[in-house]
């Protein structure tokens, strides 16, 4: 959508549109999962009604922050923003990786500490139903298959419910005592580093690729 003309239409348009399309590809991918796991109590439209048109405010205010922080770089640092500058852009990958992962501390051991207690607005939505006091919050199902994926999570999740295993049957320590702990924090940091990792790898199988053949 932006090309090589960097303007500010063009971010405004490719930014919001990349946003939009991730949050209302991922929201409709809930319900269709829901229905497949056989555990949907309400019908299958209205949900995903329901989750897109929530998700469409999200996606927008996303895209909005993503083009402020596009158009703060380009004013701030225009040599990393793509087709910015002619020639060929130069990254000092160090700085970057310590940015990266001083973020990742602050973000995951520090501010986590400070995340509310309380379930998002999609579990309150699904969960306080005061009008029917007698609602059953967790859906189960009985497939021989679901339970086996279950099993398999309780017994070997590494960090299950954000918290230290306290057994090998799959009973987890999340208890008052263990969040103080700082085991919520812990798993919000391996998470991160995993995921980086993950993306580093990539991004190397993806260039390995691209280089030619000796």
């Amino acid at each position: 959508v932006t090309g090589r003309q960097f303007s500010g239409l063009r971010v405004y348009v490719g930014a919001v549109s990349a946003s939009l399309i991730a949050m209302e590809v991922s929201a409709c991918l809930v319900p269709i999962q829901a229905g497949l796991s056989g555990v949907l109590v309400v019908p299958l439209p209205t949900f995903l009604l329901t989750m897109l048109s929530v998700h469409l405010l999200i996606g927008l205010v996303e895209g909005l922050i993503t083009v402020a922080v596009l158009r703060f770089l380009q004013q701030v640092r225009p040599d990393i923003v793509v087709d910015s500058l002619p020639g060929k852009i130069r990254w000092n990958k160090k700085a970057v990786l310590i940015t990266l992962v001083v973020f990742t501390f602050v973000m995951g051991a520090g501010l986590s500490q400070f995340a509310s207690e309380f379930p998002d607005g999609l579990e309150w939505s699904y969960a306080d139903r005061p009008d029917q006091p007698n609602f059953e919050k967790i859906v189960t199902n009985k497939d021989s298959t679901v339970a086996a994926v279950e099993d398999f999570q309780d017994r070997y999740s590494l960090i299950p419910d954000y918290s230290l295993r306290s057994s090998s049957t799959g009973k987890t320590g999340n208890t008052e005592s263990d969040i103080s702990a700082g085991w919520t924090s812990f798993a919000g940091t391996v998470g991160a580093v995993g995921t980086m990792v993950i993306i580093w790898l990539t991004a190397w199988l993806i260039r390995r690729k691209q280089l030619p053949a000796k």
